[in-house]
C-alpha cells in the first residue's frame, strides 16, 4: 500500500476486492454474503514484501485451493471463476455477474414471500440477461455482416457483374442492406436467442420459454400498464409487472446455469435439466398440433400424458391446464375437451394424478359434450369420497379463475350444492 493512505483508507481501498469475494461467496452458497454479515474485523498494513520473485523457491511455491460447502467440493470450480476474474478480457463481465447475481439474492432473501421486491428481482434477472447477451452481440453482428456481403457477392455475379468489380458493388450496398435489415441495432429477442444457441439451449420449448420472457421485459421497456382488476393468492401489496410466478423461477435457473456456462463450470447444469423438464411448456401451437394429429407424437399416450410421468415434449396435463387459463382463447374449450377426450376417461385414478384428475375436471365441466361433464362431476365425486381432497379446495381454485377470465358456471353450481350438502 503506497504510504500516502493511512490505515484508515484500508477499508476503502480494498472493499472492491471484499465485494468481489462476497459475490464468489453468494453464487456458491446462493445466499447473498454481504457487508452486514460482518461482525469483526481488523487490518494489519505490512509493507514488506513476502515472496522473492527472483528466488527459485519462491518461484515455485504453488498455492493449493480448497472451497467445501458441506458435502460439495468446490474447490476445481472456484479456480475456474478467479480465473475469469484476472482474465483482463472477462475480468469486468465475471465481476458485474456476481455482483448483480448478490444483489438479485439480497432482494429475494428480503422478501421470502416473494411479493414486495417481485418487480426489482425481475428486472435484476434482466439485467443479467442483457450483461450475458451483449457478450455474444459483436459476434452476431459481425456474422450477419458476413452473410450479406456473401448474398451481396453472391446476387452481383448472378446479375454477371465482372469479377473484379463484385467485391466492389457489395461492399458499396453492405451500409445499406445492414441499415434496411437494422443488423447493427440487434433487437433484445434475437440477442437472447443467439445468447442460448451458443449455450446448446435449443429445444422447442427453450425458445417458447424466451419468447414468452422477451415479451415480460418489452413490457417494462415500453411502460406496460400495471392495473389488473382481479387478484389471485398471495395477494401482493402493489401491482407487479409480471404475475407468471412459474417464468421468474424459470428465469432464475436458466440464468444460474448460463453464469455456469460463462465461468466454463457445470455445477448447476443437472438442477437447471430437472427443472426445465418438469417446468417449461410446450408451444401453443404444439399443444394445438397434438390435438388435430395426436398419432404424430410416438409415445405420447395416457400415461406419459400425467404430469408425474411426462414425456419429451412437455404435453402433461398440468401444461394443458396452464396453456388453456394462460390462452383460453387460442385454446377453445369445447376442442380441447373433444379432442383428448379418450385420454381424459383412461386417466388413472390415483394419488399421483389428483392435481392432474381435479384441474382438468374443473375445466372440462364447462364443455358443452355432456358425456365429458358427467366424467368431470364422477371424478371430483372420488377425489372428495376417497378423501384426496376436500370441500376447501373446490373454492381454491376459483382465484385463478376469476384471474384469468375463465367462464366456470356449471362448475360454480356443482361445488354450489356440494357446500350446501355440507
Amino acid at each position: 500500500m503506497d504510504s500516502i493512505y493511512s490505515r484508515f483508507d484500508v477499508a476503502r481501498l480494498t472493499r472492491p476486492w471484499l465485494l468481489i469475494i462476497h459475490g464468489i461467496l453468494s453464487l456458491f452458497l446462493d445466499y447473498p454474503v454481504t457487508v452486514y454479515d460482518i461482525t469483526e474485523s481488523g487490518n494489519h498494513v505490512d509493507n514488506s514484501c513476502t515472496k522473492d520473485d527472483d528466488n527459485p523457491e519462491d518461484k515455485n511455491k504453488t498455492n493449493k485451493t480448497t472451497f467445501k460447502v458441506g458435502k460439495n467440493d468446490y474447490s476445481s470450480d472456484l479456480n475456474k471463476v478467479t480465473s475469469k476474474i484476472y482474465d483482463s478480457k472477462d475480468s469486468k463481465l465475471a465481476i458485474s455477474l456476481l455482483d448483480r447475481w448478490r444483489k438479485n439474492l439480497s432482494l429475494e432473501n428480503e422478501d421470502m414471500d416473494g411479493h414486495l421486491y417481485r418487480d426489482e428481482v425481475l428486472l435484476g434477472l434482466f439485467q443479467i440477461l442483457e450483461l450475458l447477451s451483449n457478450n455474444y452481440a459483436f459476434e452476431l453482428q459481425e456474422k450477419a455482416k458476413q452473410k450479406i456481403q456473401e448474398d451481396l457477392e453472391e446476387y452481383a455475379s448472378l446479375m454477371l457483374i465482372r469479377d473484379s468489380e463484385i467485391k466492389n458493388f457489395a461492399d458499396q450496398n453492405l451500409k445499406l442492406i445492414s441499415k434496411v435489415l437494422d443488423s447493427d441495432n440487434l433487437s433484445f429477442a434475437t440477442k437472447i436467442k443467439y445468447l442460448l444457441s451458443k449455450n446448446g439451449i435449443t429445444s422447442e420449448n427453450e425458445m417458447y420459454f424466451a419468447e414468452s420472457i422477451v415479451k415480460i421485459r418489452n413490457g417494462i421497456a415500453h411502460g406496460r400498464i400495471l392495473f389488473q382488476p382481479v387478484f389471485r393468492w398471495p395477494v401482493t401489496p402493489f401491482f407487479n409487472i409480471s404475475n407468471k410466478f412459474t417464468e421468474i423461477d424459470m428465469l432464475r435457473y436458466l440464468l444460474k446455469k448460463l453464469i455456469g456456462n460463462f465461468f466454463e463450470i457445470s455445477t448447476w447444469d443437472s438442477e437447471y435439466l430437472e427443472i426445465a423438464e418438469h417446468y417449461l411448456k410446450p408451444p401453443v401451437a404444439t399443444i394445438s398440433v397434438f390435438l388435430n394429429m395426436p398419432e404424430k407424437f410416438k409415445g405420447l399416450d395416457s400415461s406419459t400424458l400425467e404430469s408425474s410421468k411426462g414425456n419429451k415434449w412437455g404435453i402433461t396435463w398440468k401444461n394443458i391446464f396452464i396453456s388453456y387459463l394462460e390462452n383460453p382463447k387460442k385454446l377453445r374449450l369445447n376442442n380441447l375437451a373433444n379432442s383428448l377426450k379418450s385420454f381424459f376417461f383412461n386417466l388413472e385414478k390415483s394419488e399421483e394424478n389428483i392435481d392432474d384428475i381435479f384441474n382438468i375436471s374443473v375445466i372440462f365441466m364447462e364443455s358443452s359434450n355432456p358425456e365429458i361433464v358427467d366424467q368431470c362431476k364422477e371424478n371430483i365425486d372420488w377425489l372428495l369420497h376417497s378423501g384426496s381432497i376436500n370441500d376447501s379446495l373446490l373454492l381454491d381454485i376459483i382465484p385463478d379463475l376469476d384471474f384469468y377470465s375463465i367462464c366456470y358456471k356449471e362448475y360454480k353450481a356443482f361445488i354450489g350444492k356440494k357446500i350446501n350438502r355440507s
